[in-house]
């Protein structure tokens, strides 16, 4: 895995390469979500290859990103932590837009979920680089991002209630995925989740930032907004989310599908109601139909 340090304000970006035998069609960069690390691109917990892999078998080059620059070493070195601890969702789109800017090629940019606000405020930085952009479930920007009701504050932290969770943050220091969170947000209802493998999944879970998670939660109108979006004109853009993802409605997809086009992207919109999509929950990279999945994602960008 290779690295990239940089100061307090500009967030640690670690990655691992992969390519095919022949020179790659496309460079994909995969930005895993929150809570999580890239470990989910690389393998699905009951042992099958992820997305990394299978994006590769089909001749694309992949970058697999871990944004918060936690990885399990990482996080035993206070200095380490203390530092991420201070990451915002703006330190880690500098870290990022210094990553894309080293990388002397173009890539075709996938996030999820808590990644969704790095892709587009990425696109509006630097679009020049990005040939395309896949959105899956992603969180919106604060431009539409609706502000939560806080059910109740202190000194400490701060508590709203979510689509399929209700969230208590610490105002410092990290937020520690709970069992709420993988029980009834990542996997849900899904029907396509291997529920055999949820120790493992577990397992692979990290601690968020607590200023990160602030801000994606929108609390206070904390979240990034997005503009000028003049990189938005015709970019091509994917969107889409699973159908049994109970904490990313639908609406809130057709809601972001909506503002990309009035900035003037070009996009293409996976209703949650495609039968590709309809048993799929948030995690939809490491359920068993993911190399479907990842099989689409390639012909869309193949079109490009």
């Amino acid at each position: 895995m290779d690295s990239i340090s940089r100061p307090d304000d500009v967030a640690p970006i670690s990655y691992t390469e992969l390519a095919p035998s022949g020179a790659p069609a496309r460079w994909i960069v995969l930005v895993h979500g929150g809570g999580a690390s890239n470990e989910y691109y690389l393998e699905t917990p009951d042992g099958r290859q992820g997305w990394a892999a299978r994006l590769v078998s089909l001749g694309y080059g992949v970058l697999v990103v871990d944004w918060l620059g936690l990885s399990y070493e990482a996080a035993q070195h206070v200095d380490d932590r203390a530092a991420s601890a201070r990451l915002d969702y703006e330190s880690v789109c500098r870290g990022m837009g210094v990553f894309l800017s080293g990388l002397g090629r173009n890539v075709v940019l996938v996030v999820h979920s808590m990644a969704g606000p790095i892709g587009f405020r990425l696109l509006e930085t630097h679009g020049d680089l990005i040939d395309g952009l896949v959105a899956v479930a992603p969180g919106p920007p604060g431009n539409i991002q609706a502000v939560p009701e806080i059910v109740r504050e202190s000194d400490q932290e701060v508590s709203i209630r979510g689509a399929a969770i209700d969230w208590t943050i610490p105002k410092m220091g990290f937020w520690e995925p709970t069992s709420a969170f993988v029980n009834d947000k990542a996997i849900g209802p899904s029907r396509r989740f291997p529920r055999e493998c949820i120790e493992v999944f577990r397992r692979t879970l990290r601690p968020i930032p607590a200023r990160m998670l602030y801000q994606r939660q929108n609390i206070g109108g904390s979240q990034m907004r997005i503009g000028p979006t003049d990189a938005f004109t015709n970019k091509p853009i994917l969107v889409f989310t699973g159908g049994a993802d109970t904490d990313h409605p639908s609406q809130l997809d057709q809601d972001i599908v909506a503002w990309l086009t009035d900035q003037g992207a070009a996009v293409t919109f996976w209703s949650s109601e495609l039968p590709l999509l309809a048993g799929n929950g948030h995690m939809l990279m490491v359920e068993d139909n993911s190399d479907e999945l990842a099989d689409e994602i390639a012909r869309w960008i193949t079109a490009l």
